[in-house]
């Protein structure tokens, strides 16, 4: 039974293809490899088209596609004659996939989690640092804000020095289970927010531009 407060509505794993090729597991199992996919799924774009979607040259995306044609993760359904060389059009040869953890190369799915998320959080830090650096508040304090709680933490400005939005907070707070259900649905609202956003920038105002939203509540267990 679907979730409905699930940020990933619609999507049952048992309905998606299987992937049992070691190949194919190393581009879909992995969170930076597979973007170059996801533009594929469900649609027929050419390269030029989607590398344009992911701001990527369209060079690195003709690698990718040449890749992800090799191990049957791409079919090409179309061909678009014109003057000069044609334009081939791609779809994902299934709608969607599931990769089990056995299938990747990883020792467990600790070792997955750990190896795929030390490169992902690589992205955040870097862009942390960035925001932390030029702000000119790079050091780290221990006080007690307004409201009488303690912060131990880097003070990041709420705007960097384009005027973007920033906002970076790792704290352990104790909550009662409803409480703890009501910021998951936040956090869950605001991803559904930006996707939609993301999929449909609106015409005024400033151009989109890409962010990182980083979204956590989990049960800590004190080692």
């Amino acid at each position: 039974m679907e979730d409905a407060d699930s940020p990933w509505p619609g999507i049952d794993p048992d309905t998606l293809h299987r992937v049992e090729d070691p190949a194919q597991a190393r581009i879909v199992g992995d969170p930076l490899r597979s973007r170059f996919l996801q533009p594929f799924l469900g649609r027929e774009l050419s390269v030029g088209q989607a590398a344009t979607e992911l701001g990527c040259s369209p060079n690195a995306m003709l690698y990718r596609v040449r890749n992800m044609l090799d191990v049957d993760l791409l079919r090409i359904t179309q061909t678009r004659h014109r003057r000069g060389r044609p334009i081939k059009v791609y779809r994902s040869a299934f709608e969607g996939y599931f990769v089990p953890n056995e299938a990747m190369p990883y020792d467990d799915l600790r070792h997955r989690v750990t190896s795929q998320e030390r490169r992902l959080a690589e992205q955040v830090v870097d862009a942390y640092t960035t925001v932390l650096f030029r702000s000119g508040n790079s050091g780290r304090v221990l006080a007690r804000d307004s409201n009488g709680d303690v912060w131990a933490s880097d003070l990041p400005p709420s705007l960097n020095e384009q005027g973007q939005p920033v906002l970076m907070v790792d704290v352990r707070v104790d909550l009662t289970n409803e409480e703890a259900l009501h910021i998951r649905d936040l956090f869950a609202a605001a991803i559904k927010r930006g996707r939609r956003a993301s999929r449909n920038p609106q015409a005024e105002g400033s151009p989109p531009k890409p962010y990182l939203l980083n979204c956590a509540i989990l049960p800590h267990q004190p080692g």
